[in-house]
């Protein structure tokens, strides 16, 4: 017997904020990331966003995807920037 798939219980506004959420974690693990990652992980997200599942997840979430990519450009750039002055003392 073959049983027809039912998504009537599915909420649109959960699914919403679950793909909010992935962004909100890759954000945070691109660019602060938390301790129990290794850098390779951290250059793996950061290089998943511009991506083709990024865009897709973007569409999911409801948000421009380019406005948010050049948000995070932006961001990342700062934060290198800042990391470069602690290292250095000099400001880039």
């Amino acid at each position: 017997m073959l049983i027809e798939p039912r998504f009537d219980h599915i909420d649109p506004q959960s699914c919403r904020a679950m793909w909010c959420n992935v962004l909100s974690f890759a954000w945070e693990d691109a660019l602060d990331p938390p301790r129990v990652l290794n850098w390779r992980q951290v250059n793996e997200t950061r290089k998943w966003f511009g991506s083709p599942d990024f865009f897709r997840v973007c569409q999911w979430a409801g948000v421009d995807a380019d406005d948010f990519l050049s948000r995070y450009q932006a961001a990342l750039d700062s934060t290198a920037a800042y990391r470069s002055h602690r290292r250095t003392g000099i400001a880039a």
